[in-house]
């Protein structure tokens, strides 16, 4: 049987990373590369001359001529950002047709709309599988792994720092502002609480070369979707931060002042909002990139608190990489495993739901990926 995998979004800085490991698959037998605007030129030379490429014109707000290019598919990536504008929409689509949905979803709001969708899904018989990229997705797998070590988590912390010249397009640019504005959910002392973005600085030390850095809360699914699968946790936050450390207060003053605003203006006689022209710039001009230049890659730690036989027991995990191949190959990896049916929940599920770890990990692994762990045991000296 050839199993065909669509990638929306294809021809995006992520979505060109998900279809060039999709390729690679043995048990992939076509992926079809979406995008509302089909450059070719974006893909990688290993998947052009790939004889399982096939490609797709599509706008996913052509609601019906989504549903039918899906029901052509045994499993849907959707890569299409940002997803509170577009998620739920592509959801939908993925439940009218029928057809099993990944996608890399990291915002908080729509995360907790997406759980709606939940008895539908169920019922049209087709997994919704939301937030399987870095962070969330590869992040959560991580904080799963550390949990099922233990006999109760306390606490998961997922830390992490954002650079300014890590290729993400400009749809990341704009999450990142998403996730900096206004109130953003933690899950402190057992329940779900809103806090203001940009509070709970703190001072964490990632690895080499990105040393000590401030991190802060920001919104993302993390808080939402962990502890609705690991039970009775008290703490799960996400706290993130910019480098340089210049971007952070950069960040903080264009959205004070205005300066992401979603409201239309007109400039020559054209449309277009503040966000559209500030996350461009960030993410392409020259005149901007030249400062940031040296970062181009990122770092994350995690942090499960927990205890196991009545002792407590730390796990802490540190990585770095690119956010593109970061994030596209957990995605790819999990379709691949939702085609397999190595994933078999229905319904609205995180990564945390339905994904076994190891697995998970034996796969990454062979693409090169490695990971530090380290446990910290606390309990009284024997004498």
């Amino acid at each position: 049987m050839i199993l065909k995998i669509l990638v929306l979004g294809a021809c995006g800085t992520m979505g060109s990373s998900v279809v060039r490991d999709l390729v690679k698959g043995e048990d992939v037998g076509q992926v079809v590369a979406a995008d509302r605007s089909l450059d070719l030129n974006r893909l990688h030379e290993s998947v052009r001359n790939s004889p399982k490429l096939l490609t797709a014109t599509i706008d996913v707000e052509d609601f019906d001529g989504l549903v039918k290019l899906m029901k052509e598919s045994d499993v849907v990536v959707n890569v299409v950002g940002p997803y509170y504008k577009y998620g739920l929409h592509t959801m939908r689509a993925a439940i009218e047709a029928r057809t099993n949905y990944i996608d890399i979803m990291d915002d908080y709001d729509t995360t907790i709309e997406a759980f709606g969708l939940d008895e539908e899904a169920k019922a049209a018989g087709v997994s919704i599988c939301i937030g399987f990229g870095s962070s969330p997705g590869f992040n959560n797998i991580i904080v799963k792994y550390a949990a099922d070590k233990l006999d109760q988590v306390e606490e998961a912390d997922i830390l992490w720092l954002y650079t300014l010249n890590d290729t993400g397009g400009a749809g990341v640019v704009a999450h990142m502002f998403h996730a900096l504005e206004g109130a953003v959910p933690q899950h402190l002392n057992g329940e779900l609480t809103f806090v203001p973005a940009g509070t709970g600085v703190e001072e964490v030390e990632f690895v080499e070369p990105f040393g000590r850095c401030p991190v802060y809360y920001v919104g993302h699914p993390e808080p939402v979707t962990i502890p609705r699968y690991i039970k009775g946790m008290k703490t799960c936050v996400n706290k993130a931060g910019i480098l340089p450390l210049w971007g952070n207060q950069l960040f903080k003053d264009l959205l004070d002042y205005g300066f992401v605003s979603e409201e239309p203006i007109t400039v020559g006689g054209h449309s277009i909002t503040p966000e559209q022209f500030i996350s461009e710039f960030i993410q392409s001009a020259p005149s901007f990139k030249k400062h940031v230049e040296e970062w181009t890659t990122e770092a994350g730690k995690i942090i499960v608190k927990g205890y196991k036989d009545g002792t407590p027991v730390t796990y802490t995990y540190s990585s770095s990489g690119q956010m593109a191949p970061g994030t596209g190959i957990p995605a790819s990896i999990c379709a691949q495993m939702l085609v397999l049916g190595e994933i078999t929940e229905k319904g609205v599920v995180a990564p945390e739901g339905c994904v076994d770890p190891k697995r998970f990990f034996a796969r990454f692994a062979k693409r090169g990926f490695r990971m530090t762990e380290m446990k910290s045991v606390t309990g009284e000296v024997e004498l």
